[in-house]
Formats: C-alpha cells, structure tokens, sequence
C-alpha cells in the first residue's frame, strides 16, 4: 500500500492565508472586531516569514536587509538545493 500524507506544499496563497489568520486571530484576542494596524502588522510578518521559504534567494537576502525577516530566519540557513 502506498503511504499517503496531508502534507501541503507551501505556496503564496497558503502563505497569505496564513498571515490573514494570524491577523484574525490577533484582532479576536484583543476583543476588536475590526483591524487595526497591529494586526496587519502581525499579518504582514506571518506571511513575510513563509513567504522567505518559498522566494527566490535574492529575495530573501532583500527581505534581511530591509528588516522583513530576522537574520536567523531558517529560510537563511537551509538550502533545498
């Protein structure tokens, strides 16, 4: 029998769905029921955190140097290749 999984594959729209989530979630814990700037905040750090393990590594290495992404992000260190 084959062996089977749910694994899925990271893509950029996984990505932003996560980081619309962590946005959601960030707004119920704090009692709203609108946005406010934290949570696009942590929206835009979720999602910029998965997406550096899917982009280009030029890319990711821009996103390091405009303060998108930690130096010790994973993405930095682990090479797929």
């Amino acid at each position: 029998m084959a062996h089977t999984t749910n694994a899925r594959i990271l893509t950029p729209n996984l990505a932003h769905a996560a980081g619309w989530d962590a946005g959601n979630a960030n707004m119920r814990k704090a009692g709203r029921k609108r946005w406010n700037l934290e949570d696009w905040n942590v929206a835009a750090d979720k999602t910029n955190r998965l997406m550096a393990y899917i982009m280009p590594r030029d890319v990711v290495e821009g996103m390091l140097k405009h303060g998108m992404i930690d130096a010790d992000h994973p993405a930095l260190t682990h090479d797929p290749h």
